[in-house]
């Protein structure tokens, strides 16, 4: 079942990350400290911008997310399919649109939109090696949807950076271009 008609009213779009400086120096701190400012980058990472979200209900018609220039997690997780072997890496609990759009929207003010609100995230793990952290996030929020992702982050010039998201009951990755904007592609 595919949910973008009914799911095409919720907004969420991902702009650039920063996290704190570090003077351009090599990761400082333990792996649960960079593990909490990965965590915190990971609501807009995974997001999508408002005006995004807007052209999508206005549409009319629910464009596929491979139609979308910028293809980012929440854009993704809003046109999988709910299949239930693919239940531990997304699952929508609820078809309420409304309860929805009103749980992924908690961020608009922030100008964007996400699946992935900081208080909906339930477990990060992080393991980093030098300027680079691979993990794991899981999200719920109670009685909608839950789910599971694994991610990349980079650190380059003092900031932690999401390059990479992967959803690996669906064989998906979604990362970052060059021009910023996320890409969608099989691993």
């Amino acid at each position: 079942m595919c949910r973008a008609p009914v799911i095409l009213m919720l907004v969420g779009v991902l702009c650039g990350c920063s996290s704190g400086r570090n003077n351009g120096g090599p990761p400082t701190g333990s792996d649960a400290q960079v593990a909490e400012r990965v965590k915190a980058l990971i609501p807009e990472a995974s997001s999508s911008p408002n005006a995004d979200w807007k052209a999508l209900s206005s549409a009319g018609v629910a464009p596929t997310v491979e139609h979308m220039q910028n293809q980012s997690l929440s854009m993704v997780l809003m046109s999988l399919p709910g299949l239930p072997e693919h239940k531990q890496t997304f699952e929508m609990e609820s078809a309420e649109v409304g309860k929805v759009a009103a749980a992924i929207s908690k961020s608009e003010a922030k100008g964007y939109r996400t699946f992935l609100q900081p208080e909906f995230i339930t477990e990060c793990r992080c393991s980093v090696d030098k300027d680079r952290a691979t993990g794991t996030v899981a999200f719920r929020a109670e009685g909608l949807y839950r789910g599971k992702v694994e991610f990349t982050a980079r650190r380059a010039d003092g900031d932690w950076r999401i390059e990479e998201f992967r959803l690996p009951g669906y064989d998906l990755r979604v990362h970052r271009g060059a021009d910023g904007k996320w890409k969608m592609s099989k691993p």
